[in-house]
Order: C-alpha cells, then structure tokens, then sequence
C-alpha cells in the first residue's frame, strides 16, 4: 500500500512487529514516541496509554488519532469529542461489533494470507503459572 508504518512496542516484539511490515519500530520503554519531532498522518493507538492530546502532538495537520482499544478509554472518549468540536481535529475511537460478514471476510484474508496470527507460545493448563510471569513481565500481546 506504500505506507511508511512506525510500530511502537517492548524490544521483546520489535522483529514480530518488523515482519508484520513495520519500517521504523521505536521501543516504548525507552522511547516517548509522543514526544518525537516526527510527525504522523494517522495514529492508530492499540494501548491506550497516552492520551489524545498527547497523540495529537505528533500528527500532521491532517492527522488523525483513533484510539481502538487499552487502558483511558472514558479519558480518550471525551477528549476525542472535544478535539473534534473545539479543535476541528479528527480523533475517533473505534468500537468492534463483530458479526458473521465481518468474521468471514478475517476468515478470507487469512486464508489468502493477507493476514497472519501470531502466535509467541502455546500453554497447557497445567502451565498456567509460567503464563502468569509471561503476563507479569508485561512484555505480551494477548494470553488467552
């Protein structure tokens, strides 16, 4: 698609986020990307940790911030709608309604290998407490 694509994560995910078509990965425990002098067309923000101000201070003119998930998400929501009304600047959340037609086309993509899961490790049950650590170190993508 020709996008220019900065991931921001642990160092433990930088080459998952590299091969899932990253060009720059900045390490969050090192690096506020929120305080760059870079500037970005869209922040698509999976954590929530930083705030939409704080996002905001890195787009471009024409930026926009959407905020699809994490931690702030009664923070984000309101000061989306104040950004967009008083600041006529484009921040959104995006709230996930899935259904059959919505599964089936993931289900599409995948098979054509458009898009690929990833997964770090399996655990049985039994394992249950070194999932627990992997949690704790907070360096995860999900553990179901």
């Amino acid at each position: 698609m020709g996008a220019k694509v900065t991931g921001v994560c642990g160092k433990y995910n930088a080459d998952r986020v590299k091969a899932l078509g990253a060009t720059t990965v900045i390490d969050y425990n090192t690096t506020d990307y929120t305080a760059l002098d870079e500037r970005f067309d869209a922040i698509i923000d999976v954590s929530g940790k930083k705030t939409v101000m704080q996002c905001l201070r890195v787009a471009t003119p024409t930026g926009i911030h959407v905020n699809v998930g994490g931690d702030g998400f009664f923070t984000n929501l309101f000061q989306s709608l104040w950004v967009k009304m008083a600041m006529k600047k484009k921040a959104t959340l995006c709230m996930q309604d899935c259904n059959g037609k919505d599964v089936a086309y993931i289900l599409k993509l995948m098979e054509e290998g458009k898009v690929m899961p990833q997964v770090d490790q399996t655990l049985t049950l039994k394992q249950a407490p070194q999932a627990l650590e992997y949690l704790l170190k907070g360096e995860f993508w999900h553990i179901l």
